[in-house]
């Protein structure tokens, strides 16, 4: 049986967030927190809020900064997540370690829908789109992006959560299921209000340049509660309807969900994916 584990801090501590942006510095991407001691912490939190589930009182995992030069004490790598209703769950809280995730698992076989093809170390030369992972075999290539998933519907049956992102989901039998995207829509891609215009304008590259190259688009579910992903129409319908449009267009879609342990990180397979809209 295959070891499944992908990610194993030795070194990560429990802190609790007391204010974000910090009192000392004054940068959205820093929190102060205290340790089981009462002593304080500057903490880099990466991922901000993590979609208001990231807050005042909430209980991190983090790990020493590694850099001399930085002006924070740890980075958090994953958050507790207490829901009414639908009980604990850990959320990775990084999204610069969601590339290291799924390059682990494909390096540790886990999953690869392409098994001949191999990582390459560095882009290629003379590939002119910027991806995150690329594959090779032969004189073959693959292009990936991931996309971190940190966020899940809501039952309507159930406590509505009190946080400022939630989103329902009236669809029976209910499954609750990892979305995307997630926050505030203050960019604009064609005269629309969006959430990511990157992120739209990758899928857009993807579709024009799908007979020049092979891409595969992965969305990490990075939370063990989720069942099945979807794209998150209700925030985001111009996303969700060029998602739809890509994979009409065969780009392939995967979705992967690892699950969190205090100190650890374990893949749990592969998710089906729902574009429908809900």
């Amino acid at each position: 049986m295959k070891n499944k584990n992908i990610i194993d801090f030795q070194d990560i501590v429990q802190l609790k967030i007391v204010q974000r942006p910090s009192k000392v510095i004054r940068s959205p991407y820093v929190a102060d927190a205290i340790d089981k001691n009462g002593k304080t912490h500057l903490v880099h939190t990466p991922a901000l809020n993590l979609a208001d589930q990231c807050i005042t009182d909430s209980q991190i995992f983090a790990t020493p900064t590694k850099n001399i030069n930085s002006k924070t004490n740890f980075t958090a790598q994953s958050v507790m997540l207490h829901d009414n209703g639908y009980g604990k769950t850990i959320i990775g809280a990084n999204p610069y370690t969601a590339e290291l995730i799924v390059k682990k698992i494909i390096q540790k076989k886990l999953w690869n829908p392409y098994p001949k093809y191999k990582i390459c170390e560095k882009k290629p030369r003379h590939i002119d789109y910027l991806g995150d992972i690329y594959l090779k075999a032969e004189d073959k290539y693959i292009i990936m992006e991931i996309k971190n998933v940190i966020c899940a519907t809501y039952n309507p049956k159930l406590r509505k959560a009190d946080r400022k992102y939630v989103y329902l989901d009236y669809n029976q039998p209910y499954h609750r299921s990892g979305i995307y995207p997630n926050g505030e829509k203050t960019q604009k891609y064609n005269g629309e209000s969006v959430v990511s215009k990157r992120s739209i304008r990758q899928l857009d590259q993807m579709i024009k340049n799908k007979h020049k190259y092979h891409f595969i688009l992965v969305f990490l579910v990075n939370r063990d509660d989720c069942s099945l992903f979807k794209p998150n129409w209700q925030r985001d319908s111009i996303y969700s309807k060029k998602l739809v449009e890509a994979v009409n267009n065969n780009i392939d879609a995967h979705a992967l969900k690892v699950g969190w342990e205090s100190s650890s990180c374990h893949f749990m397979g592969e998710l089906d994916i729902d574009l429908n809209i809900w």
